[in-house]
């Protein structure tokens, strides 16, 4: 649970240029393209892998090793 706790980063997913910034602020998901105010990480993940962690079937760990998710 997000509650009042604030969280932005920015993804790029697999096969595009355009880097989309994500955010949970008051427990609202928001996104828009670019990445402004964010510092320079990004996520790398395709379409697929973010839902199958968004559902709970792929752990986070797994994705990371396996190189679904990399993170520059």
């Amino acid at each position: 649970k997000a509650g009042a706790r604030s969280l932005a980063l920015a993804l790029q997913f697999e096969g595009s240029q355009k880097l989309w910034r994500v955010s949970v602020e008051n427990a609202v998901l928001h996104h828009e393209p670019g990445i402004r105010g964010l510092s320079a990480t990004v996520v790398h993940i395709s379409r697929d892998t973010l839902i199958d962690l968004a559902v709970g079937d792929l752990p986070l760990e797994q994705a990371m090793s396996d190189g679904r998710v990399r993170i520059e």
